[in-house]
């Protein structure tokens, strides 16, 4: 499905870097499950995987009754301001 609402943020980054987060997207678009992907990802500390992965179930897809799970994945990028 299309993305219709950004991953969020609930605090400022504290490093500059890029989680991937695996996710699993239900019929009506929510993001019920989100999975640090170490592969593909430059930071590896846990503090900044938790926010990733907080800002990832944040995230809105269009909603989708034929398919009872969608998978993919977010990117979150860590910018210090």
């Amino acid at each position: 499905g299309r993305q219709i609402g950004k991953p969020v943020l609930d605090e400022k980054p504290q490093q500059e870097g890029v989680i991937r987060v695996n996710i699993i997207v239900d019929k009506s678009g929510a993001v019920t499950s989100a999975r640090f992907d170490v592969l593909n990802s430059t930071l590896t500390d846990s503090h900044h995987i938790a926010l990733a992965i907080r800002a990832a179930k944040t995230a809105r897809f269009t909603a989708n009754p034929a398919m009872p799970a969608r998978t993919g994945y977010q990117i979150i990028r860590f910018e210090l301001e």
